[in-house]
C-alpha cells in the first residue's frame, strides 16, 4: 500500500481550488451576463474535469484496503490466558495495544 504524501495532498488542494475558483468565475460571468467569460469558464471546467478524472484514477490504482479477521485476533490472544482479576487493568491495556499496533500493521501492508 502506498501512503500519499504530502505533494500528493498539495495538489489536491489545488485541485479544489481550483474547481471552486471556476465556480465563482463561472456564477460571475452568468451574473454579468458575459458570454466570453462564460465561455471561458466551461472551457476551464473541461480541463478541470479531465484533471479531477485523472486524480481519482490515480488514487483508486493506489488506494487499497486490508481487512484484518478480527475474530481470529481475538482468539488468538485469548489463547495466551486470561489474568486474574488484579492483572484485568493491564491486561484491557495490553489488548488495546496490541490491536492499534495491529491496524497499524495493516495500514503498512505487513
Amino acid at each position: 500500500m502506498k501512503l500519499i504524501n504530502k505533494d500528493h495532498i498539495n495538489e489536491l488542494k489545488k485541485l479544489y481550488n481550483d474547481i471552486d475558483n471556476c465556480i465563482s468565475d463561472l456564477v460571475v460571468a452568468r451574473g454579468r451576463r458575459d458570454d466570453t467569460g462564460i465561455a471561458a469558464a466551461h472551457w476551464q471546467m473541461e480541463t478541470l474535469m479531465v484533471n479531477t478524472q485523472q486524480t481519482i484514477s490515480y488514487i483508486f490504482e493506489n488506494l487499497e484496503v486490508k481487512e484484518v479477521d478480527l475474530e481470529k485476533e481475538i482468539n488468538l490472544w485469548f489463547d495466551y490466558g486470561f489474568p486474574n482479576d488484579e492483572e484485568l487493568l493491564d491486561y484491557i491495556k495490553e489488548t488495546a495495544k496490541h490491536f492499534f499496533e495491529l491496524g497499524l500493521k495493516a495500514q503498512k501492508g505487513e
